[in-house]
């Protein structure tokens, strides 16, 4: 009778917290920005999200096009919807060997911001 009580809190508990994953792709073009940034070259791309605790996570140009992609699973309760949060963030070197940090909406130029009032 234990095992039977025992076995049953496991399946109702497993169905309790039933996990849907969702792959999302995030994607960056720097085209209209990459010449503003000093050793673009070397320059290191990365989102952070708030499903992932807001690290670093890097970005990946593969195809050569300046458009910089990233793929991730994101998990969350069965059944419902949640909120995503994220920022980009681009990394280089200046000219004068001082860190050089972009960050989507910072103070630095941001016409790879899109104003989302003029997207469809």
């Amino acid at each position: 009778m234990k095992r039977f009580i025992l076995s049953l809190f496991c399946l109702i508990t497993s169905f309790i917290y039933a996990q849907t994953v969702a792959p999302v792709t995030f994607r960056l073009d720097l085209n209209d920005v990459i010449g503003n940034i000093p050793n673009s070259n070397s320059a290191q791309v990365f989102v952070q999200t708030n499903v992932a605790n807001w690290v670093d996570i890097p970005m990946q140009d593969v195809g050569g096009n300046g458009i910089w992609k990233k793929n991730i699973n994101i998990s969350h309760p069965a059944g419902q919807n949640i909120d995503v949060f994220y920022r980009f963030k681009i990394t280089s070197f200046g000219t004068n060997g001082l860190p050089y940090i972009l960050w989507e909406g910072g103070n630095a130029d941001t016409t790879c911001i899109f104003d989302p009032n003029t997207q469809g």
